[in-house]
């Protein structure tokens, strides 16, 4: 497990917040310091609210004060937490997290006292991802198929080699074996960024032995006719992406929902009764490319973790190669060639109050927010398939 992923300081209280339940005890009406306390689930949180109230209850800037010395500080709406939290615990280290209407997500960053960043979580459907790999188990093979419902929605650990990856509009599909020649299918979400259900994995090459973390959705008959395989930006597959490019078929667009006919069918790939896992988590067997927080990001970086490091600032230079204006949003849809590593991105820009539109051609100069995968799909060679970028959303982007 990467050394970087868990929390080093049990301090910290894991307060995923989901704000089911708040009562407030009485206090006069002008009062900006007062007992409160919510409940997380079925724990209830007691301590000292302080600051900004209106009609009695947080609204504003605040903090609150647990009854363990951990504060929470930062904007309170209509006596929830809202927008980013500063969690700071009795020996001065602290987190930085985002609550949206009381529902935690995205990811948690953790800090010692002198503001050195320490490891990071994430948050899946409001839970801590650390606290769900810990309750994972190894999973029954023979088990798991003869009696499927006794274990539906249990968290397992799958350990193996991905022997398949095949992509819909939406999924990754990934063929898993064991060591035991076991075989699992285990299916994520890998489009643009979903910060409250995403899951935090790497985009995989077939061979990579990995470890998944899972939700058990039953065993069944996979059909994969509409399923087709995929090219990722990391991949080194210039010639595709030149391909590509010059294709009259390409489009900067998202995929299409109309299925595409594909060289692969259920005849040929999962054809077996397999177990079938909902991926919230995985890893890299592989020492030389563990997820790193504190790295400098690159192209290969984004390009292999375009979720880890989802909602990071990336900057670099590059040429738009392939421009969509929408006018009603005044936004454009660039396809942009990095200078440094010469592979491509997937970028949105708004020009509405900015001075500068870029053209097809254009050396740019660019920053923006990590937003995963841009997945498109190309017919080339008589072969349907999906190309994975990365996706930025640009905040400037200037001609050179």
């Amino acid at each position: 497990m990467n050394k970087h992923f868990f929390s080093k300081y049990k301090g910290i209280l894991s307060c995923t917040l989901l704000l089911s339940c708040i009562s407030l005890l009485p206090v006069s009406a002008d009062t900006s310091s007062f007992p409160y306390e919510f409940s997380l689930g079925t724990r209830q949180y007691k301590g000292t609210y302080s600051g900004d109230t209106n009609a009695d209850i947080p609204e504003g800037s605040g903090s609150f004060t647990l009854d363990d010395a951990t504060v929470i500080s930062g904007k309170f709406s209509a006596g929830l937490p809202e927008g980013t939290l500063r969690e700071t615990a009795s020996d001065g280290s602290y987190s930085i997290y985002k609550i949206s209407d009381g529902k935690p997500y995205g990811k948690r960053n953790y800090y010692s006292k002198d503001g050195d960043l320490l490891s990071c979580d994430w948050y899946y459907n409001q839970q801590l991802v650390s606290e769900l790999v810990a309750s994972a188990s190894d999973p029954d093979y023979r088990e798991l198929l003869a009696d499927p419902n006794s274990y539906t929605q249990q968290i397992f650990k799958i350990s193996g080699t991905v022997d398949t990856i095949l992509n819909d509009p939406l999924n990754s599909y990934l063929l898993i074996t064991d060591s035991s020649g076991n075989e699992f299918i285990c299916t994520y979400k890998n489009t643009i960024l979903d910060p409250f259900s995403q899951a935090w994995v790497p985009n995989f090459n077939e061979g990579e032995a990995v470890t998944l973390y899972s939700f058990f959705s039953g065993s069944e008959n996979f059909d994969t006719d509409e399923l087709l395989p995929s090219v990722s930006g990391f991949s080194d597959n210039q010639l595709t992406l030149k391909q590509l490019l010059d294709g009259k078929e390409f489009k900067v667009t998202p995929t299409s929902d109309v299925p595409s006919d594909s060289i692969l069918t259920s005849e040929k790939l999962f054809q077996n009764t397999l177990p079938h896992f909902t991926v919230f988590y995985g890893t890299l067997d592989s020492s030389e490319e563990v997820f790193d927080n504190s790295a400098d990001l690159t192209y290969d970086i984004i390009s292999r973790y375009p979720y880890s490091y989802s909602t990071d600032s990336y900057s670099a230079t590059g040429t738009v190669c392939s421009l969509s204006v929408n006018y009603e949003t005044e936004s454009v849809t660039m396809l942009v060639q990095e200078t440094l590593s010469k592979k491509y991105l997937y970028t949105t820009y708004s020009y509405e109050n900015n001075a500068f539109f870029p053209i097809i051609g254009d050396q740019i100069s660019f920053k923006g927010f990590v937003k995963g995968n841009k997945k498109l799909d190309y017919f080339i060679n008589d072969q349907n398939g999906y190309l994975l970028l990365p996706y930025l959303r640009l905040y400037t982007c200037a001609k050179q």
